[in-house]
Formats: structure tokens, C-alpha cells, sequence
């Protein structure tokens, strides 16, 4: 079985990263239940793969964590997947799926049919319209 060690590196990045987008620091340990459930049910599933290795850290064993800048929207149904940057004052359209493909700042990504998807510059800012204080 899996060691339940892998996700401590967890606990500390979450606690910055609801800093960052919630201004608190929340902590995984006051999920209490849920959080051992997830683990627990997370290492089972590993243990049931064919795999020739498993992760001993979860976190610095993962290939995609993508990055985002500040002030960055997603829009209903987009995603995106991969090593993928995505640059300040940015917006992710609805629908929009973007697999390793990084997008420069100032950049609004939209889905027009049937060009597909296309990444185009903005002189406005995103963020007094979709982060007010």
C-alpha cells in the first residue's frame, strides 16, 4: 500500500495558495475526515495501477501544474492542461481548451467557430472589471 507521507507537501501548498486566492490561510487538517478519506482512497487507487514506480512526493512527481499569472480569468467550460503560462491580465474564454500551449499577457483566448481557437491582444485591464476590492 501506499504511504499516506506523499501529500505533505500538499498541505503546506494549499495553505499558500488559499492565501493567495481566498487572502486566508486555510489548512487541509481542518477537513479533518475528508481529507483522510481522499488520501486513503487516492493511495488505493495507486496501489491498483500497473505502474513501475510510485510517487514518494506527490506534488514534485506530477508533469502538470499549470501556471498563472495575476489577474487571470476562466470563463465556463475552459480548460486547461499541461506545463501551460499563462501571462498577467489574461482571459480564458468559455469553452476554450488549451493543452501545452502557453498565452502571453494581455491576452483574451476565444473559441470561434471554425477557425478554432485564437489568442488575441487586449489593451483593456481584467482587473478591475472581474477582481474589484
Amino acid at each position: 500500500m501506499i504511504n499516506k507521507n506523499i501529500f505533505e507537501e500538499l498541505i503546506t501548498i494549499y495553505a499558500k495558495h488559499s492565501d493567495i486566492f481566498l487572502g486566508e490561510e486555510l489548512k487541509l487538517s481542518d477537513f479533518g475526515k475528508v481529507y483522510n478519506q481522499t488520501c486513503e482512497k487516492y493511495c488505493y487507487c495507486l496501489s491498483k495501477k500497473d505502474s513501475k514506480h510510485y510517487p514518494t512526493k506527490l506534488i514534485k512527481h506530477s508533469d502538470e501544474y499549470p501556471t498563472l499569472e495575476e489577474g487571470v480569468v476562466f470563463f465556463p467550460n475552459s480548460t486547461v492542461i499541461g506545463s501551460i503560462h499563462i501571462g498577467n491580465n489574461s482571459a480564458i474564454g468559455a469553452g476554450v481548451q488549451l493543452f501545452n500551449k502557453n498565452v502571453s499577457e494581455n491576452s483574451a483566448v476565444s473559441l470561434r467557430h471554425p477557425k478554432g481557437t485564437t489568442i488575441n491582444k487586449i489593451k483593456w485591464s481584467i482587473k478591475p472589471r472581474f477582481f474589484p476590492k
